[in-house]
């Protein structure tokens, strides 16, 4: 068994040195052949980013925020005399013109009364008459000298007397009749009527029982509150013309609406550092209600003549801000000593020119000198803003969008929205 055992390990030798020992050999060659056709690393093709024009313009600031719609007029109908409703002329939420007829109360009382009062004044019309008579009969008399002067004297006060009498007989007519146009209530103004409080048969007490609601609709206020910040950009707006102001209702598929600024409130509000301000709107439709949200936004100031470029060019560094300026197809950094962020935009020193292109996208894969592929290239040109220049609105502080909420953090100098 032991010369077995060595004759077993005498050829496991032989046929390793003869089969193992070149194929490590083939293997190790291979090892080298492929280390050798690696070689150095290759280099990479240029860089795809995307790039955006700096543009000197007249960039708006668009300050945006959340507005509630409000009646202009609001009028609780209330009864001016007691009396009991009679019948009902409108059904609830329905749209109302001035004068028209909406509630009629049991005028029987009244009428009576008013018929009383002309019944008063025709017997005291009668009464003035013959005392004009007996006056004229007797001044004739005292003419001749068959009565005493005296008693001219008391027919003229007896036809003063009848003239003051029948006077307030018409008063009272009229007093009467007023009452008997109350018993009728009718639309003080256009607009959309509420809910009714009573119903035919109840008994109503005069300005005090409430009936019903009418709010005017067309136009509409929308009342919102904007920074103390804004309030001198916006006065020197409305010096110039109106402001126009555009709103859309919150959560809702409806079409942006265009209104203009009608009021600025005469104080700030020192809890909150903010101005209430109203803007009118047309409402044609009758699509927004009183108390609904909607979406504001308004040129609340222009920077005029100013190098812009989109805000997603600025980048942080260890050394301050700067962009990638691309310039006969390569990357390079410039660092930026002062610059103003105004929404979607960035508002960029003098070391900066017009037509200069700076990378907004890729920015991440750049270094110094490197060699640059535009992908495409970002329309900065103006857009026509809500004042109808031709210039590209920046939204405010309170509505920056994403890109600009991220470079936040980078801006040197002070937000103008």
């Amino acid at each position: 068994m032991l010369v077995l055992l060595a004759a077993v390990i005498g050829a496991g030798g032989y046929f390793y040195k003869k089969f193992e020992q070149p194929s490590s050999g083939a293997v190790g060659a291979k090892s080298n052949a492929g280390g050798s056709a690696k070689g150095p690393r290759r280099e990479l093709g240029p860089v795809p980013v995307v790039t955006a024009g700096v543009v000197r313009q007249d960039l708006p600031v668009v300050y945006s925020s959340i507005g509630r719609a409000e009646a202009p007029q609001t009028v609780a109908l209330r009864s001016r005399v007691d009396g009991v409703i009679q019948a009902v002329r409108f059904t609830p939420g329905q749209p109302v013109r001035k004068g028209d007829l909406l509630v009629e109360l049991d005028s029987r009382q009244i009428q009576a009364q008013l018929n009383q009062a002309k019944g008063n004044l025709a017997r005291d019309q009668a009464n003035l008459v013959k005392t004009r008579a007996d006056l004229a009969r007797y001044t004739d008399l005292a003419a001749r000298k068959f009565v005493a002067a005296s008693a001219v004297d008391a027919y003229k006060a007896a036809v003063q007397a009848a003239e003051a009498t029948v006077d307030f007989d018409r008063a009272g007519v009229e007093y009467a009749q007023v009452q008997l146009e109350h018993t009728k209530i009718r639309a003080p103004m256009d607009g959309v009527i509420g809910a009714l409080q009573v119903f035919p048969g109840s008994n109503v007490k005069a300005n005090d029982t409430l009936i019903v609601t009418v709010n005017q609709l067309r136009p509409i206020y929308v009342n919102f509150s904007v920074p103390q910040a804004q309030l001198p950009g916006l006065r020197e707006l409305a010096a110039k013309g109106p402001v126009e102001i555009s709103a859309v209702a919150k959560d809702s598929d409806q079409q942006s609406r265009s209104g203009k600024l009608i009021f600025i409130d005469n104080a700030i509000d020192a809890s909150t550092g903010t101005i209430t301000i109203k803007a009118q709107f047309d409402n044609a439709d009758l699509g927004w209600t009183p108390g609904q949200f909607v979406n504001v936004s308004l040129v609340s100031k222009v920077i005029s003549d100013a190098l812009t470029a989109p805000v997603e060019a600025v980048q942080m560094g260890p050394s301050g801000n700067f962009v990638f300026v691309v310039s006969e197809g390569k990357a390079q950094m410039r660092p930026i000593k002062s610059f103003v962020i105004a929404g979607n935009h960035v508002v960029l020193g003098d070391e900066f020119r017009p037509g200069e292109k700076l990378v907004i996208d890729g920015q991440m894969r750049l270094t110094p000198g490197a060699a640059v592929r535009e992908r495409q290239s970002a329309a900065s040109s103006p857009q026509p803003g809500p004042g109808g220049k031709s210039v590209k609105p920046a939204l405010g502080a309170e509505g920056k969008s994403r890109s600009s909420q991220r470079a936040d953090g980078a801006r040197t100098g002070k937000d103008p929205g």
